[in-house]
């Protein structure tokens, strides 16, 4: 198992840290991120930890966190002037300045921006984090792919907004895919990363331009929580999460 990537706690990408860009996935050291599997309190300290040693200072910034529900929605966002902190985005949420969704379908399981200060969060149980950047406008983005959101499109529906909304095309764009469940210890025995990267590479994201973790959320049990291994246990209910990150600081 290669820890090089791996830097007090955190999981980086070598790819994402050449363009400079704020990102980063927690790891078991950094504690519980979710607020609603933790004592009171515990999680907001094991954030501002993942938050301080990233160098985001949350009083003048905004972590987006989108509900993610397995869809195909896509949403292009941005701070607000007069919000900071955790905020929790809901389909209206005025952060929303555009919104590619299916009326049928809750959630929002992509986020992209490019505004300073702001951050993008997500809380995947083992399903993969997809981080992207393009350096020209500096729009930013975060996916969250687990096999039934994949199997709605929601790769391609980023890529058709990106493209749409921004002008930004898939040779653009430098792609990190995060620690996830591997096919071993899947029991669907789907290959996510595989799967989300030909996808990646059919849209035209150029090879030398992608990035995928080797890391399994699920067997590398000393680094990450996994919900898959937790419930084969009978603990998924009390079970952590991991956050994936990625946004802009302030230039």
């Amino acid at each position: 198992m290669d820890t090089q990537n791996v830097l007090d706690g955190i999981v980086y990408s070598e790819i994402l840290n050449k363009l400079d860009v704020c990102h980063g996935f927690s790891t078991k050291a950094l504690g519980n991120m979710s607020y609603d599997r933790s004592q009171q309190g515990k999680a907001s300290q094991n954030q501002e930890k993942f938050f301080s040693q990233l160098g985001i200072d949350l009083k003048n910034s905004a972590l987006l966190m989108p509900p993610v529900k397995h869809s195909p929605n896509v949403a292009l966002v941005q701070k607000l002037s007069n919000k900071t902190g955790r905020i929790i985005l809901n389909k209206q949420s005025p952060e929303i300045i555009i919104i590619e969704a299916e009326k049928d379908q809750p959630g929002i399981d992509a986020c992209l921006s490019h505004t300073p200060n702001t951050f993008l969060g997500i809380l995947p149980a083992d399903c993969a984090p997809i981080m992207f950047f393009e350096p020209i406008t500096r729009f930013f983005g975060l996916i969250h792919a687990g096999s039934s959101g994949l199997a709605k499109g929601i790769i391609e529906k980023t890529f058709t907004c990106l493209k749409k909304n921004c002008n930004i095309r898939p040779d653009q764009i430098y792609c990190y895919i995060g620690p996830c469940i591997c096919q071993e210890c899947y029991n669907h025995k789907i290959n996510l990363r595989n799967l989300i990267a030909d996808k990646l590479l059919k849209l035209g994201l150029p090879l030398d331009q992608l990035e995928i973790s080797e890391f399994c959320t699920a067997h590398h049990d000393q680094l990450f929580f996994s919900h898959h291994r937790a419930k084969q246990t009978g603990c998924e209910q009390t079970e952590g999460r991991n956050m994936a990150l990625i946004g802009l600081k302030q230039e």
